[in-house]
């Protein structure tokens, strides 16, 4: 159950009344008649189909103009208005919502690949509620069934106008909103703090950064070994000297011997020094940081055969790829399915420390998303993903395929069909 429905059913104890969107407003299209040329040097804002698609509320103040002639009758959208994409090339993105939570200070239009819904009473819903309940679960499943389509999806309006919408009390659309509103704003400081943990993963793993790493440890131990050097040459010539002295010798012979051995020590320090910065010489020319093949470093095993009707509460432990892009993170020592010992004995498994990626998707972005496994005994995955094996440490090759540099480099290595598969 999500938020919406969770809310409605805890502060509306007694039920909720609903009613087929057509009956509480209409529909209208965005602009008609224009070309290319109206969108060069425009006078007035319109929104654009990102606009709607990536936002619950609209972005009145983007800089998105269009030539309107003073003759024109085109559709000015209002405060209170739920606008809509109309069509996309996959269905679960289709009829993304975006609410006009504010009157626009000026003219402002809709593109003309979308929609809009206005309210017949417009007090009937407050704008901040619409932006999330448009946009909540049980709303988007029956959104996505009024479209229809191959290659790409489109709304059927007579479908759309069908969806029952749920009408809460007014109190109670402001208690939601106002619960909804602090999951937003914590929502966005998670969102700010992902964008950081990208930002600090994508420099630290970078090839530049890496090297910079390596060349500081190198001049660490570096200094290490010349201290080291220095220690046991002073420790030999304290030495020498106190044995030729409980000796008895000759005090001439003694500094002699001395001197002669100060002098080999310093030419010998000397000779070090210059071997050692000769060879620093030679490293700061060299790349220290070596780039290699996966299959240089590991082996990749590809699963088999594993079904989601496969999977059980209880048994042996069990990754299907779906999983890993709708539950798991980078890494894990549990698992959330298992399967049965007798189909246990028919698939392929990934080991401690192994990487488990994803071989296939619908978009470039979740091809080879791969998590970590940790835990100590095998687990079963599934085809269309792959193990792969090796002895380097485990989360730093995890986090290494979720970089954007290996991301360039994997949208090169993909079959598009109508899912997207590595080759």
């Amino acid at each position: 159950m999500n938020k919406i429905e969770k809310l409605l059913k805890e502060l509306c104890p007694n039920g909720v009344e609903y009613k087929p969107l057509g009956e509480l407003g209409s529909f209208y299209n965005g602009l008609n008649g224009k070309n290319k040329s109206d969108f060069t040097n425009g006078n007035a804002r319109f929104i654009s189909y990102m606009n709607v698609f990536t936002n619950i509320k609209a972005n009145l103040e983007a800089n998105d103009f269009v030539r309107i002639e003073s003759n024109e009758k085109q559709n000015i959208i209002k405060v209170g208005d739920i606008l809509f994409t109309n069509s996309s090339e996959t269905h679960k993105e289709v009829g993304m919502s975006c609410v006009v939570t504010t009157q626009p200070l000026s003219d402002t239009y809709l593109n003309s690949f979308c929609f809009g819904f206005r309210f017949n009473n417009k007090d009937l819903f407050i704008p901040d509620f619409s932006k999330y309940l448009f946009r909540s679960e049980f709303l988007r499943k029956q959104i996505i069934k009024t479209a229809s389509g191959v290659t790409r999806f489109n709304i059927s309006k007579k479908k759309f106008n069908k969806i029952p919408i749920p009408l809460p009390p007014l109190e109670i659309k402001n208690k939601i909103v106002e619960i909804l509103d602090k999951f937003t704003e914590l929502e966005k400081e998670l969102e700010k703090r992902k964008k950081q943990y990208e930002y600090y993963r994508n420099k630290l793993l970078s090839k530049e950064e890496l090297e910079k790493r390596a060349r500081k440890l190198f001049a660490l131990e570096q200094n290490k070994e010349s201290n080291k050097t220095k220690t046991s040459h002073s420790n030999y010539n304290c030495k020498s000297a106190l044995i030729e002295e409980s000796n008895n010798k000759d005090i001439s012979y003694s500094l002699n011997t001395q001197c002669d051995k100060a002098n080999y020590s310093e030419h010998s320090l000397d000779d070090e020094e210059s071997l050692n910065n000769a060879k620093d010489s030679k490293k700061e020319s060299q790349t220290l940081v070596k780039m290699v093949k996966l299959e240089e470093i590991g082996i990749f095993t590809r699963g088999n055969g594993l079904t989601k009707a496969d999977l059980k509460d209880c048994g042996i432990p069990a990754i299907h790829y779906g999983q890993i892009h709708t539950f798991y993170h980078n890494f894990t020592y549990t698992t959330k399915s298992f399967v049965s010992e007798e189909t246990a004995k028919k698939l392929k498994k990934a080991k401690k420390g192994d990487l488990i990626i994803v071989g296939v998707s619908e978009n470039k972005e979740d091809v080879c998303k791969g998590i970590v496994y940790l835990g100590d005994d095998d687990v079963c995955i599934s085809g269309d993903s792959f193990a792969f094996s090796h002895s380097q440490n485990p989360k730093f090759i995890g986090y290494a395929l979720q970089t954007d540099a290996f991301s360039k480099y994997k949208k090169s290595m993909l079959m598009a069909q109508r899912l997207l598969a590595l080759i």
